[in-house]
């Protein structure tokens, strides 16, 4: 799963799709969203987190605090890049024209029209798994403590096969992205045993653009 979750994290390309980045949550009309713009890169930007996690008995597993920061300028593999501590790991962000990338992943292909689902690898067949990104809508309100936003809402769908052979749902990571400001709420449901539970929900409290 945390290679899927990284992949949503750090996706590229076009979406043709409407987004507002008011707080006050007016719509902006349709325009193309890029991965650029969905990660604003500049030395100096900090997005703060109120992170919390769940056990499958529903006591808590983590209430704290997490931060993306991007510290300083660098290079990577020949790209301008930015040396940033996510969610307290290193990692080096950079951009290839709009699409947006880490040193670890490639940039991943989003789905471009609402409810058009991509799979991102598909083992279903010869093994228990499947994992897929859904554009699940364009222009969703979204309140946290930072404000109020109209965001782009985009889901990692993770599948297995059950006794039957049939896929059904392991989990759902929906991230809500607001144009030119970043991730302003994420909301992770597993399936244990069938039962929907919801695991982690991070909400964007404070950030600082430069």
């Amino acid at each position: 799963m945390k290679r899927l979750l990284v992949y949503l994290f750090l996706m590229g390309s076009v979406v043709s799709i409407g987004c507002s980045n008011s707080a006050d949550g007016s719509d902006s009309g349709s325009t193309a969203i890029t991965g650029k713009q969905l990660l604003p890169l500049k030395v100096g930007n900090v997005w703060t987190y109120h992170n919390q996690e769940w056990n499958d008995d529903g006591s808590v597993n983590e209430d704290d605090v997490k931060q993306i920061t991007i510290l300083r300028d660098t290079t990577f593999d020949g790209h301008p890049a930015f040396y940033s501590i996510a969610f307290d790991k290193p990692a080096v962000f950079y951009y290839v024209g709009n699409d947006l990338y880490n040193q670890s992943y490639d940039a991943f292909q989003i789905p471009q029209k609402l409810g058009e689902e991509v799979i991102v690898d598909d083992t279903s067949s010869a093994s228990s798994t499947r994992n897929s990104i859904l554009l699940r809508s364009s222009n969703i309100p979204v309140t946290v403590p930072a404000g109020n936003f109209n965001c782009v809402q985009i889901d990692a769908l993770r599948f297995f096969k059950n006794a039957s052979g049939q896929l059904d749902s392991n989990s759902i990571d929906s991230k809500y992205y607001a144009q030119n400001i970043g991730m302003i709420k994420e909301e992770l449901v597993v399936f244990p045993q069938g039962h929907r539970h919801t695991f982690r929900i991070l909400q964007l409290t404070n950030y600082e653009l430069k």
